[in-house]
C-alpha cells in the first residue's frame, strides 16, 4: 500500500498541471462525498438520552449527535 502511494505521488508530479488538476478536483469529490455520507449517517444515528429508575434504566430522550451537541442540557 505504502509504495502504491508513493508511486501515485510519483506519477502525480511528473504529469502535466492540467491532468494533475483534474486528479486533485476527483479526490476533493470523493473525499466530500465520504464527508457527506458519514454526516448523514451520523444524522441517521439515534443516541439514547437514560436515567436510572427502581427497575433498570428509563429513556428519557432519542436524539442525533448534532442535537446533543447543540443541546444545551
Amino acid at each position: 500500500m505504502r509504495g502504491k502511494l508513493r508511486d501515485f505521488a510519483i506519477s502525480l508530479l511528473s504529469q502535466d498541471m492540467a491532468k494533475q488538476a483534474r486528479q486533485v478536483e476527483v479526490i476533493t469529490l470523493i473525499v466530500f462525498a465520504i464527508l457527506l455520507a458519514t454526516a448523514w449517517w451520523l444524522w441517521q444515528f439515534q443516541i439514547d438520552i437514560t436515567v436510572p429508575v427502581e427497575e433498570g434504566r428509563e429513556v428519557v430522550a432519542r436524539m442525533n449527535i448534532f442535537e446533543l451537541l447543540l443541546s444545551k442540557q
